[in-house]
């Protein structure tokens, strides 16, 4: 990569892990017109896009990066697909999406994206399945998959269950805010019940 090319890829990861839709959408946008054949920059631009409900334009960008995408690449290509869907509010279509990003590479991104839209429909058992799977796959770091599994377990009221996962993942990630929060309801329910 050019330095051009990477202060500006480095501009929008920036923004995008500091959750600013704005300016990552622009930059994303600069580096899709100055780099259009570069895959990774329609997928940016698309999360972006998906953020804000500009769904149509969101699609099109996914397409591009769907015909620019090698084979390797491609679960990523799905896996933003059924993003896209997801914020859209269609459950059974983004599933359809991540199952498609599954076959094509099964990682643990992708088996929790999985995972937490069937949790998200309520199958629950289908979803632990995923979860568990992207746990022992752990081609990332499995703290989300820890997390969402003891959210699972909260809305079975299996508290305890609960509570070990929420450690889990906060062994796995000790400044994760949210697995905190949610460790400290599943021991107060504990305590209730």
């Amino acid at each position: 990569m050019e330095p051009e090319q990477k202060k500006i890829w480095d501009q929008i990861m920036n923004e995008w892990d500091s959750d600013n839709i704005s300016c990552h959408r622009l930059y994303a946008k600069l580096y899709t017109a100055k780099y259009p054949n570069d895959v990774f920059g329609w997928i940016a631009l698309a999360d972006a896009l998906s953020k804000i409900a500009k769904y149509d334009e969101a699609r099109d960008a996914l397409e591009k990066a769907n015909l620019l995408s090698s084979k390797d690449h491609l679960h990523i290509v799905y896996h933003q697909i059924g993003h896209l869907y997801k914020e859209k509010g269609d459950h059974p279509l983004a599933e359809r999406w991540y199952r498609k990003a599954v076959e094509a590479k099964e990682t643990t991104r992708n088996l929790i994206f999985l995972g937490a839209c069937l949790a998200k429909q309520g199958k629950f058992t289908e979803a632990k399945k995923y979860h568990r799977k992207a746990i022992e796959v752990a081609s990332d770091i499995p703290e989300e998959a820890y997390y969402n599994l003891g959210l699972i377990f909260n809305a079975e009221e299996r508290f305890a269950d609960a509570y070990k996962c929420f450690n889990k993942a906060l062994d796995l990630d000790p400044e994760y805010t949210v697995a905190k929060d949610a460790r400290a309801d599943a021991l107060k329910a504990l305590q209730i019940v």
